[in-house]
């Protein structure tokens, strides 16, 4: 591997925001992907791995993918199958059993990379951040190790997308959450709100993705169509907010970020049916070394950016 390409470690629940996140990734020739980790999230476990290593398959990239949490810490997992489709990918009818993923625990390799690579691997968290957590639990101060850890998560300006104060991610494993920002390392976090700043695509939108004439951009397209039912039916705006691909493309290309801040966080846990359940006191810092939060990005690039991840040639740089 090339020293100039950087090192991404990706950890995914493989929804249909995912799918188009790791796509993009896959299609970046500056990065090398040198592990995929999954967890229940969107959909059960089993359902994420088979996910990722079809998009593998329709990217022809060879990423390996490992299995890492079943479920949160402590809770039951709760999925959003309502918004990305039984199957994570939209229920458009994909063959996804079979595919094997690699041998060992996630977490396992997520701790020998982080080893492996001091300061270089940059980890990129697009599901509830179980995994993370439960390295750092086993080995307090790894997550130090990585270069940075982008976050899809969060928010710091309501409402939030699956109760007023909170968003999926950080509701889904407040435990987690509250482990992974208590810990010392170098964060940058994109919330629900900066995603709904720079991130809504219309239905029209979403359907020019045909346009591009390529079967991933196809399946991009396609996959929504759950979510664009879904919010038709309970009337809701139909906005197809694709939330993980914002947050890789901060990932991929920094210079887009247009406004951002910093914060000490902390996560509030709750019952179930707690409104506050994954709120994060966010308080506004001057210290650098605190959660860098990403309000807006550059919108024109960013588009371009993920609709270039979807033709013929990927990204090119």
């Amino acid at each position: 591997m090339s020293k100039s390409r950087r090192k991404f470690f990706i950890d995914t629940d493989a929804g249909t925001d995912d799918a188009v996140a790791l796509i993009m990734a896959m299609k970046h020739p500056g990065i090398d992907i040198v592990g995929i980790s999954t967890s229940g999230g969107n959909v059960p476990l089993d359902c994420v791995v088979q996910n990722v290593l079809y998009i593998k398959e329709l990217c022809g990239h060879g990423a390996p993918v490992y299995v890492g949490a079943a479920k949160p810490i402590l809770r039951i997992l709760d999925t959003a199958d309502f918004i990305h489709g039984k199957d994570g990918l939209g229920d458009i009818g994909l063959d996804l059993t079979g595919r094997v993923p690699e041998e060992g625990d996630a977490r396992d390799q997520l701790i020998s990379t982080l080893h492996a690579h001091v300061g270089e691997l940059e980890l990129i968290c697009l599901g509830p951040l179980t995994n993370l957590a439960q390295i750092e639990q086993r080995e307090p101060g790894i997550l130090s190790l990585a270069k940075r850890i982008y976050i899809m998560g969060g928010l710091v300006t309501l409402p939030g997308n699956v109760t007023p104060m909170s968003e999926f991610n950080i509701w889904a494993d407040p435990e987690a959450a509250q482990i992974v920002l208590g810990a010392k390392a170098k964060f940058t976090m994109i919330g629900w709100d900066t995603t709904c700043a720079s991130s809504d695509f219309t239905v029209e939108e979403i359907a020019a993705f045909r346009h591009i004439d390529t079967e991933i951009a196809r399946f991009c397209a396609d996959i929504q169509n759950v979510r664009i039912n879904w919010m038709h039916e309970h009337k809701e705006e139909t906005a197809v907010n694709l939330a993980d691909p914002l947050a890789m493309a901060v990932a991929l290309d920094p210079t887009l970020i247009d406004r951002k801040e910093y914060f000490t966080m902390t996560v509030r846990s709750g019952e179930h049916a707690d409104p506050y359940r994954g709120f994060i006191d966010a308080i506004p810092s001057d210290d650098s070394s605190t959660v860098e939060f990403i309000h807006t990005v550059d919108r024109q690039r960013y588009v371009s950016l993920l609709k270039s991840s979807m033709t013929k040639e990927g990204i090119v740089l």
